[in-house]
Parts: C-alpha cells; sequence; structure tokens
C-alpha cells in the first residue's frame, strides 16, 4: 500500500496497490475501528516532518523564509491528523483520476491487461471496475467523499497524502515527447499544442487538395487544347 504511485523513471513502471477492495471496506467501515491504524499514518508524517526540519537545518544555503516554510512544514504535519481512512479514499480517487477520467488508460488495460490482472491479483473485480469504467459508471466514488471530476487538482487540498507523488507523476507524464506521428496525433495532454497541430494539419491537406485540383484543371484544358 506505501508503495502506491510509486514511479520508476528508469523502467518506466508505475506502482498500483493490487487490493483496492480493502480500502473500500476500510472507507465503508466505521472509523472507530480503523483508529490503531489511522495512529500508524500520523506516526509516519511526524516521522518525515522531522527529518524535513533536519535537511533543512543542515542547509547552509537557506534563506530565512526557507527555513520558517520547513518549521511551519512541520507544524502542520503534526496537526494534521489524517485517518487510515483517508489514505485509502485517496488511494482509491487516484484510480479515478488516472483510469475513470481518461479513456487511453482504459483501452489500455481493457486490451492488454485484463487476463493478467483477472489471474494474477486474484480477481480483485473492484481493481478491474476502478480500471476500466468510466467515472460515473462507478457507484463507489458516491461514497468515498471524491473531489468532483475536473482538469485540474490542488495536490494539497484533495490529496494531501498522495499529492507529492501525483505531482511526480505528472511532471514525468509532461517532459515525455511523442516518438511517431500516431502518438504526436493522440497526445492531448496540451489542448492547445494539440489543436494548433490539427489546424496547421487541416490547412495543409487543404492546400494540397486546392493544388491536386488546380493541377487537374490545368491538365484536362492541355488535353482539351490539343
Amino acid at each position: 500500500m506505501v508503495q502506491h504511485l510509486d514511479l520508476d523513471e528508469r523502467n518506466r513502471t508505475l506502482s498500483l496497490f493490487a487490493y483496492p477492495s480493502y480500502c473500500a471496506v476500510i472507507c465503508l467501515s466505521d472509523p472507530q475501528s480503523t483508529a490503531p491504524l489511522s495512529e500508524l499514518v500520523n506516526d509516519l508524517a511526524d516521522v518525515d516532518a522531522v527529518s524535513d526540519e533536519q535537511d533543512a537545518g543542515s542547509d547552509e544555503e537557506h534563506t530565512v523564509s526557507d527555513e520558517e516554510d520547513a518549521v511551519s512544514g512541520g507544524e502542520a504535519h503534526k496537526g494534521n491528523q489524517q485517518p487510515f481512512d483517508d489514505l485509502c479514499r485517496e488511494i482509491l480517487v487516484s484510480f479515478g483520476i488516472i483510469f475513470a477520467q481518461e479513456s487511453a488508460s482504459r483501452r489500455t488495460v481493457r486490451s492488454h491487461a485484463k487476463k493478467e490482472w483477472l489471474e494474477a491479483r486474484h480477481k480483485d473485480d473492484i481493481l478491474w471496475d476502478l480500471c476500466s469504467k468510466r467515472w460515473q459508471e462507478n457507484l463507489l466514488f458516491e461514497y468515498l467523499r471524491a473531489p468532483p471530476t475536473r482538469s485540474n487538482y490542488s495536490a494539497r487540498a484533495d490529496f494531501p497524502l498522495l499529492g507529492e507523488k501525483l505531482v511526480r507523476l505528472q511532471d514525468y507524464m509532461t517532459v515525455q515527447s511523442p516518438n511517431d506521428f500516431k502518438t504526436l496525433m493522440f497526445d492531448h495532454r496540451d489542448p492547445l499544442k494539440f489543436w494548433t497541430f490539427v489546424i496547421a494539419l487541416s490547412f495543409g491537406d487543404l492546400s494540397l487538395l486546392v493544388s491536386l485540383a488546380a493541377l487537374v484543371v490545368a491538365t484536362a484544358q492541355l488535353a482539351i487544347g490539343d
């Protein structure tokens, strides 16, 4: 579970939690029953905050404002009592962002990963539903206090626990460049760039058709003249 959304850039591999049904059970159960696990999550957050403060103190080039941010960040970690239920909820919602809101991801799962996932992951039906259905088709999101579907999310507000991993994944995807014409045609990450390319290609095709038509007319006129 702690490796969910871990990105291995060298091998181009993204780790996903294989048993989201466990997260669904936690989210739909009594919060009091998960209190011990919530304390564990808070302890891990405290350890991260202390580590950040130590790193900030050891860096001589930090300015005063940077050090103040580091201290206030540590206090925010301590004061932010994130229960284990929220971690499970963020895991499930992250599946929604990657798959339920992205048709290309769902097509990849349906065409390449169905047999492998259903057999190797002990047929976790929720895993398959999260990765193959649209957001509106999955009733689970209605019970998770999930943020409304939109193009942009706030890492701090919507994903206080997994936000950094999602930002890193987004940064990695942003710097990837299409390496062939087909990939370029279906690359919708930057709508402005995509539609600029489509319009330029359309004008190019139109100009080619007009030139071809003019050539045909000129050839026909020469034939008539002869």
